[in-house]
C-alpha cells in the first residue's frame, strides 16, 4: 500500500513537471503511473520545453508586429514629410508672389499723381500741399450722379459707375468749372455746399 501511495505521489509530481514543460499533465501522470516515474521524469527532462518554444513564438510574433508597425509609421511619416515639404514650397512661392505684388502696389502708390486745382501742377497723390503753389490738395471729388465722394484720380465713380467729369457747371449761373473748385469764378457761389445738397 505504501508503494502504491508513493507511486501515485510521484506520478502527480511528474504531471506537475510535465505541466511546467508545456505538456499534458494528466497524460504524463497516467503514463508515469504505468511505467516508472523515474523513466517518465528522464524522458520529460530530455524532450523540448514547449512553454519556452511558445514564448519564443510569441516574442517573434510581437517582433514581427513591431517591424510591420515601424514600416507603416515610416511610410506614413515619409508621406507626411513629403506633403509638408510640398506645402512649404507652395507657401514659399505664394509668399514670394505676394511680396512682389505688395512691392508693385507700393510702387504704384508712389507713382500716383493728381493735378493741383490751383496751378495745374502734377503732384504726388500722398502730398497734402502742392509743391509749386502751396495749395492744399483735394484727394476726393463728388460724383454728379450719386453725390458720393470718390478719389479724384479715378476715371469712374466706384459707387454708381458714372464716368468722372473733368468739368462741371455752376447750378446758379451755368458757368463751367473744374472738379475740386470751391467757389464759382463767375458768381462766387459755394460749389461744395451746392453739390453736397
Amino acid at each position: 500500500m505504501e508503494v502504491f501511495f508513493f507511486l501515485l505521489l510521484f506520478s502527480v509530481g511528474i504531471g506537475y513537471f510535465a505541466n511546467t514543460k508545456g505538456r499534458n499533465p494528466i497524460g504524463w501522470a497516467v503514463l508515469s503511473f504505468f511505467i516508472s516515474p523515474l523513466i517518465a521524469g528522464i524522458i520529460l527532462a530530455i524532450i523540448k520545453d514547449l512553454n519556452t518554444e511558445k514564448k519564443i513564438e510569441q516574442i517573434d510574433s510581437k517582433t514581427d508586429n513591431l517591424k510591420m508597425e515601424m514600416n507603416y509609421n515610416q511610410k506614413f511619416n515619409d508621406y507626411r514629410a513629403e506633403h509638408m515639404s510640398s506645402q512649404i514650397k507652395s507657401l514659399d512661392s505664394s509668399f514670394q508672389n505676394n511680396n512682389k505684388l505688395n512691392t508693385a502696389s507700393v510702387n504704384l502708390q508712389l507713382d500716383r499723381k493728381i493735378k493741383c486745382n490751383s496751378c495745374g501742377e502734377m503732384v504726388n497723390y500722398n502730398s497734402k500741399f502742392c509743391h509749386k503753389c502751396g495749395t492744399e490738395m483735394e484727394k476726393e471729388r463728388i460724383c454728379g450722379n450719386c453725390n458720393k465722394k470718390y478719389p479724384i484720380d479715378s476715371n469712374f465713380c466706384p459707387h454708381c459707375g458714372t464716368k468722372a467729369e473733368t468739368d462741371q457747371t455752376c447750378s446758379n449761373c451755368g458757368e463751367k468749372y473744374e472738379v475740386g473748385t470751391k467757389y464759382c469764378s463767375n458768381c462766387g457761389t459755394n460749389l461744395i455746399s451746392n453739390i453736397a445738397n
